[in-house]
């Protein structure tokens, strides 16, 4: 089977040496690699297309006008026009962001050569952390465990392989908002009838924002993306119900009113506990709580901003 990468970049010039790197030196390599510009005006472009002529897998499209001033949903129409440019029959798909671990495409691609091959694979990925608030903006980005990841079957874009063919029968990657076109293209995999299987060994590596307006402005953006898409209004339903609750102990607490500060304790103990079951939470508890509260008052303005959009018929 031929296996074509896919990855979509827009000024990332210093992070794509790491990640090339790391993609150039596979145990498996891909046949080809097909990396799409929107526009960059840092020398990504030119960067890319020097290293083309040197490394023939490599295949660079130059597409100026695929950024968020032509597209509401600029990354999904860069990787849709990445995966109809490849030849592979197998697409894997990552984010030019990420270090690859040396297998990683062996492993994703392992379940392909089965009796039973599936539809789609999904992979693992850890965060690439040097400071508690980067591991614990990590800790707040993904799933805590692997087996959350595969019983969720909804593996994101950093790390996710599939049939040429599935893609064709899910219609792509949903070019609807900024964000969240990964979780909605999962959605449309599954009512394709697209069957999967998690390769927990098929792992990359990602930093996460370094700072708390940059995690915060992210957070917004995600959230945002899921309200345009339609995707995860229960968790936020739920988010929301969770803080006027947390809300409402600390009004009473600093009412003085009997007994809250009993309840705001309780609050507070439970909490910690859901948070601290988790290891990479548990490490940097007191940040986390902090952090926890602020960014899902992020999420849910960001959803808030979402629907917004959507009553107005905009597109982002």
């Amino acid at each position: 089977m031929t296996v074509s990468v896919v990855s979509t970049v827009l000024n990332e010039r210093r992070e794509l040496a790491a990640f090339l790197e790391s993609l150039l030196s596979q145990t498996r390599l891909p046949d080809e690699i097909v990396i799409l510009d929107g526009g960059s005006t840092d020398g990504t472009a030119e960067y890319l297309e020097g290293l083309a002529q040197e490394h023939t897998r490599l295949r660079v499209i130059v597409d100026p006008t695929c950024n968020i001033r032509h597209f509401s949903s600029p990354v999904a129409h860069g990787r849709n026009q990445a995966i109809r440019a490849a030849t592979g029959e197998i697409i894997a798909v990552t984010d030019a962001g990420c270090v690859l671990e040396r297998q990683w495409l062996e492993e994703i691609l392992r379940p392909f050569s089965t009796e039973k091959p599936p539809d789609v694979v999904g992979g693992w990925y850890e965060p690439l952390v040097s400071t508690p608030f980067e591991r614990t903006v990590a800790a707040l980005s993904f799933p805590p465990t692997q087996h959350q990841m595969e019983s969720v079957l909804a593996p994101s874009s950093r790390s996710i392989a599939f049939t040429k063919r599935i893609w064709e029968r899910a219609g792509g990657y949903p070019e609807v908002a900024l964000t969240a076109e990964d979780t909605l293209f999962n959605v449309r995999l599954h009512d394709a009838g697209a069957r999967y299987i998690f390769a927990s060994r098929a792992v990359v590596r990602w930093r996460p924002r370094g700072s708390l307006r940059q995690a915060l402005r992210q957070f917004y953006r995600y959230a945002k993306g899921d309200a345009i898409s339609g995707v995860r209004g229960r968790w936020y339903a739920s988010t929301a119900a969770r803080l006027c609750f947390f809300a409402l102990v600390v009004a009473l607490a600093a009412m003085r009113i009997p007994y809250s500060g009993y309840l705001a304790a309780c609050v507070f103990v439970f909490y910690a506990g859901v948070l601290s079951r988790h290891e990479r939470y548990r490490n940097t508890l007191p940040l986390s709580m902090v952090l926890k509260i602020a960014v899902d008052l992020t999420r849910l303005l960001g959803y808030a901003g979402g629907l917004l959009v959507k009553l107005r018929g905009r597109q982002w």
